[in-house]
């Protein structure tokens, strides 16, 4: 009896270091949500102006390399590493992941320290660039300037060896999002509600997110 007890009491101890610390980082990012209201910038924007799925960038890398066209593509930020003036970012939408590069040098000191100061990993963001090979000859897009789609007040966390996200925003549209759908039919797949350019119509609530997200409220 004594054993379950001291497991139970280790478990609960364990949960309130937990809470104590998403409590913590939740504080911190509201910090950010207001840099970037101050700024005069909207942290949940209602559209995107992504030109390319991650997936199309993909597929088409080495002509939109060779041709040096302009990219916008739109996505979570999954992971992010880098020192001085260099950042690596991991972003992911639903058709698929790309490594960014994002260089002081190329979107300025001031826009790179702005990330610095506001971007996180589990954000929604938007990233402009050309698509560029790594010196590991990754796949990758350089940047060349970003913007938040949807600023994440909690950390993204493991469970069950898959990425669970405690926080989705739902929100009214006035929009259909997706290709082949008719105005009076929802989109079968959530994540493309985020990325679309287009105003369908509905007014039901859409979910910015993947289906896997669980709400943090």
């Amino acid at each position: 009896m004594g054993i379950i007890k001291n497991s139970l009491r280790n478990q609960l101890n364990k949960s309130y270091k937990n809470m104590s610390s998403l409590e913590e980082i939740r504080a911190n990012r509201l910090k950010k949500l207001k840099l970037l209201e101050q700024s005069g910038i909207n942290p949940y924007p209602s559209v995107s102006k992504r030109t390319h799925s991650i997936g199309a960038v993909l597929n088409n890398f080495f002509s939109l390399k060779k041709r040096k066209t302009e990219i916008i593509v739109a996505g979570r930020l999954m992971a992010q590493r880098g020192h001085g003036g260099l950042l690596f970012l991991n972003l992911q939408d639903g058709t698929g992941k790309i490594q960014i590069i994002l260089r002081k040098d190329k979107i300025g000191e001031k826009g790179f320290s702005f990330f610095l100061q506001t971007i996180d990993i589990g954000d929604f963001i938007e990233i402009k660039g050309i698509a560029l090979e790594s010196k590991t000859k990754e796949k990758s897009i350089q940047a060349n300037d970003f913007r938040i789609l949807t600023k994440s007040l909690l950390p993204l966390h493991q469970r069950n060896g898959e990425q669970v996200i405690f926080d989705i925003r739902l929100k009214k549209s006035n929009s259909v999002i997706g290709e082949g759908n008719s105005p009076t039919t929802p989109n079968p797949n959530p994540c493309r509600y985020l990325f679309s350019n287009r105003n369908p119509v509905t007014t039901k609530p859409i979910l910015l997110a993947k289906i896997q997200l669980v709400p943090f409220w």
